[in-house]
Protein backbone atom coordinates (compact mmCIF):
# COMPACT_ATOMS: atom_id res chain seq x y z
CA UNK A 1 0.00 0.00 0.00
CA UNK A 2 1.36 3.63 -0.58
CA UNK A 3 0.20 7.14 -0.14
CA UNK A 4 0.27 10.03 -2.39
CA UNK A 5 1.45 13.72 -1.29
CA UNK A 6 0.77 16.85 -2.88
CA UNK A 7 0.81 19.82 -0.93
CA UNK A 8 0.95 17.88 2.53
CA UNK A 9 -2.33 16.48 1.79
CA UNK A 10 -2.28 12.34 1.78
CA UNK A 11 -3.78 10.70 -1.12
CA UNK A 12 -4.34 6.46 -1.61
CA UNK A 13 -4.59 6.56 -5.73
CA UNK A 14 -4.00 8.36 -8.54
CA UNK A 15 -6.92 9.39 -9.07
CA UNK A 16 -7.76 10.41 -6.13
CA UNK A 17 -4.81 13.19 -6.55
CA UNK A 18 -6.65 13.98 -9.98
CA UNK A 19 -10.07 14.44 -8.80
CA UNK A 20 -8.26 16.98 -5.81
CA UNK A 21 -6.32 18.63 -8.45
CA UNK A 22 -9.31 19.50 -10.62
CA UNK A 23 -11.25 20.56 -7.98
CA UNK A 24 -8.60 22.38 -5.94
CA UNK A 25 -7.41 23.88 -8.89
CA UNK A 26 -9.95 24.47 -10.70
CA UNK A 27 -11.58 28.28 -10.68
CA UNK A 28 -14.56 26.36 -9.03
CA UNK A 29 -15.53 26.36 -5.65
CA UNK A 30 -18.67 24.36 -5.66
CA UNK A 31 -20.12 22.39 -9.10
CA UNK A 32 -24.16 21.26 -8.99
CA UNK A 33 -24.62 18.98 -12.19
CA UNK A 34 -23.77 21.55 -15.45
CA UNK A 35 -23.99 24.29 -13.14
CA UNK A 36 -20.77 26.19 -11.23
CA UNK A 37 -21.08 28.40 -8.34
CA UNK A 38 -18.36 30.73 -7.57
CA UNK A 39 -18.63 32.99 -4.07
CA UNK A 40 -17.30 35.32 -4.30
CA UNK A 41 -16.84 35.40 -8.24
CA UNK A 42 -13.30 34.47 -9.59
CA UNK A 43 -11.95 36.56 -12.30
CA UNK A 44 -11.12 33.40 -14.52
CA UNK A 45 -10.77 35.54 -17.52
CA UNK A 46 -9.34 39.35 -17.90
CA UNK A 47 -10.72 40.97 -21.80
CA UNK A 48 -9.33 42.19 -23.88
CA UNK A 49 -6.54 39.31 -24.11
CA UNK A 50 -3.41 40.66 -24.98
CA UNK A 51 0.32 38.41 -24.33
CA UNK A 52 1.83 40.14 -21.65
CA UNK A 53 -1.19 40.47 -19.36
CA UNK A 54 -1.57 39.07 -15.99
CA UNK A 55 -4.53 39.08 -13.38
CA UNK A 56 -4.93 37.47 -10.23
CA UNK A 57 -7.63 34.40 -10.05
CA UNK A 58 -7.33 33.64 -6.16
CA UNK A 59 -5.75 33.89 -3.14
CA UNK A 60 -7.22 31.85 -0.13
CA UNK A 61 -5.72 30.30 1.97
CA UNK A 62 -2.11 30.28 2.02
CA UNK A 63 -2.65 30.05 -1.89
CA UNK A 64 -2.77 32.32 -5.05
CA UNK A 65 -3.47 31.74 -8.60
CA UNK A 66 -2.16 34.29 -11.33
CA UNK A 67 -3.12 34.21 -14.58
CA UNK A 68 -1.17 35.48 -17.93
CA UNK A 69 -0.97 35.50 -21.31
CA UNK A 70 1.86 34.12 -22.40
CA UNK A 71 1.52 33.55 -26.62
CA UNK A 72 -1.04 33.53 -29.37
CA UNK A 73 -1.10 30.52 -31.07
CA UNK A 74 -2.65 27.90 -33.34
CA UNK A 75 -4.27 25.01 -31.80
CA UNK A 76 -5.12 22.25 -34.07
CA UNK A 77 -8.01 20.02 -31.97
CA UNK A 78 -10.54 17.23 -33.01
CA UNK A 79 -13.11 19.92 -33.97
CA UNK A 80 -10.48 22.20 -35.50
CA UNK A 81 -7.45 24.77 -36.04
CA UNK A 82 -8.46 27.77 -33.93
CA UNK A 83 -6.44 30.74 -33.17
CA UNK A 84 -5.94 31.14 -29.57
CA UNK A 85 -4.47 32.60 -27.10
CA UNK A 86 -1.95 30.87 -24.22
CA UNK A 87 -2.63 31.28 -21.08
CA UNK A 88 -0.33 30.47 -18.36
CA UNK A 89 -1.70 29.71 -14.84
CA UNK A 90 1.01 30.58 -12.39
CA UNK A 91 0.48 29.08 -8.44
CA UNK A 92 2.12 30.75 -5.68
CA UNK A 93 2.33 29.67 -1.81
CA UNK A 94 1.44 32.39 0.96
CA UNK A 95 3.20 31.85 4.25
CA UNK A 96 2.29 34.57 6.60
CA UNK A 97 4.41 34.47 9.95
CA UNK A 98 3.30 35.97 13.18
CA UNK A 99 3.38 39.94 13.49
CA UNK A 100 3.67 42.47 16.26
CA UNK A 101 0.30 42.80 18.38
CA UNK A 102 -0.55 39.51 17.05
CA UNK A 103 -1.54 36.49 19.05
CA UNK A 104 0.60 34.11 17.70
CA UNK A 105 4.32 35.84 18.24
CA UNK A 106 6.83 36.56 16.77
CA UNK A 107 8.23 36.17 13.16
CA UNK A 108 11.67 34.23 12.02
CA UNK A 109 14.21 35.48 14.28
CA UNK A 110 12.13 36.61 16.61
CA UNK A 111 11.28 39.90 13.94
CA UNK A 112 7.76 40.80 13.27
CA UNK A 113 6.42 42.23 10.34
CA UNK A 114 4.01 44.95 9.30
CA UNK A 115 0.96 43.87 11.80
CA UNK A 116 -0.59 43.17 8.48
CA UNK A 117 -1.76 39.76 7.69
CA UNK A 118 -0.08 40.25 3.98
CA UNK A 119 2.16 37.02 3.00
CA UNK A 120 5.87 37.81 4.53
CA UNK A 121 7.03 34.71 1.61
CA UNK A 122 5.50 34.22 -1.20
CA UNK A 123 6.77 30.78 -3.15
CA UNK A 124 6.43 30.35 -7.07
CA UNK A 125 5.14 26.77 -7.21
CA UNK A 126 6.71 25.44 -10.48
CA UNK A 127 5.86 22.16 -10.79
CA UNK A 128 1.92 22.39 -11.08
CA UNK A 129 1.32 23.93 -14.79
CA UNK A 130 -2.16 24.66 -16.30
CA UNK A 131 -2.48 26.06 -19.53
CA UNK A 132 -5.51 27.22 -21.11
CA UNK A 133 -5.92 28.01 -25.22
CA UNK A 134 -8.77 30.42 -25.73
CA UNK A 135 -10.04 31.11 -29.26
CA UNK A 136 -12.77 33.37 -30.03
CA UNK A 137 -15.15 30.62 -29.43
CA UNK A 138 -13.91 29.89 -25.80
CA UNK A 139 -11.68 27.21 -24.33
CA UNK A 140 -10.60 24.95 -27.23
CA UNK A 141 -7.38 23.20 -25.04
CA UNK A 142 -6.19 23.13 -21.88
CA UNK A 143 -2.98 20.99 -20.31
CA UNK A 144 -1.97 19.83 -16.76
CA UNK A 145 1.08 18.62 -15.54
CA UNK A 146 2.02 18.32 -12.55
CA UNK A 147 5.49 16.61 -11.64
CA UNK A 148 7.73 15.39 -9.41
CA UNK A 149 4.57 14.63 -7.09
CA UNK A 150 6.24 12.12 -3.86
CA UNK A 151 4.59 8.75 -3.40
CA UNK A 152 4.92 7.93 0.29
CA UNK A 153 3.66 4.82 2.36
CA UNK A 154 1.13 4.58 5.35
CA UNK A 155 3.91 6.37 7.35
CA UNK A 156 4.56 9.05 5.27
CA UNK A 157 8.09 7.73 4.03
CA UNK A 158 8.98 8.54 0.19
CA UNK A 159 8.66 5.37 -1.86
CA UNK A 160 9.51 8.05 -5.21
CA UNK A 161 8.33 10.42 -7.58
CA UNK A 162 5.90 10.25 -10.28
CA UNK A 163 4.57 12.95 -12.93
CA UNK A 164 0.76 13.48 -14.04
CA UNK A 165 0.22 15.05 -17.52
CA UNK A 166 -3.38 15.70 -19.08
CA UNK A 167 -4.43 17.06 -22.02
CA UNK A 168 -8.17 18.14 -22.81
CA UNK A 169 -9.23 19.12 -26.40
CA UNK A 170 -12.41 20.86 -27.99
CA UNK A 171 -13.64 17.09 -29.91
CA UNK A 172 -16.55 19.09 -31.77
CA UNK A 173 -17.90 22.79 -32.74
CA UNK A 174 -21.30 23.93 -34.67
CA UNK A 175 -21.03 27.54 -35.06
CA UNK A 176 -23.87 29.22 -34.51
CA UNK A 177 -26.93 29.43 -37.25
CA UNK A 178 -27.36 32.82 -39.15
CA UNK A 179 -30.56 31.96 -39.71
CA UNK A 180 -33.20 34.60 -38.59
Amino acid sequence: DITLELFGRRFWSIGQVCDAARTYFSPASLQIGPETIVDPPRQVLDYPLAIGKMWTVLTDAGFMIKKEVTDSVEVVTPAGAFGAYEITWRYYILITTAKPNSTLGPGPGGQGGTGSDDPDIVFFYPNLVVTDYIAPIGLVKRTISAIGLTATDYSSDPLGTFDIYEEWLLESYRPPSTDL
